[in-house]
């Protein structure tokens, strides 16, 4: 096996999270992407994105309702 496969089932009641958590990767993976390009290295700008969105993914159980959600992820 190549170690690509999930490793954890998505149950039905999960899903809905993680639908919403594509649509807002979407929304705003360039925006910190650019701001990555700007700010530091251009050349490690998607591999910053990448990890910013891994913790995000990681910590969205954490989100407050309400709160602005890329200010929850730029933070």
């Amino acid at each position: 096996m190549s170690g690509a496969q999930d490793t954890k089932s998505v149950y039905p009641d999960k899903q809905a999270s993680i639908t919403s958590f594509e649509s807002t990767y979407k929304l705003y993976r360039q925006r910190i992407r650019t701001y990555f390009s700007v700010k530091l290295n251009p050349m490690a700008a998607d591999d910053l994105t990448q990890q910013v969105f891994l913790k995000a993914v990681e910590n969205f159980h954490n989100f407050r309702a309400g709160s602005n959600v890329f200010t929850w992820i730029f933070k």
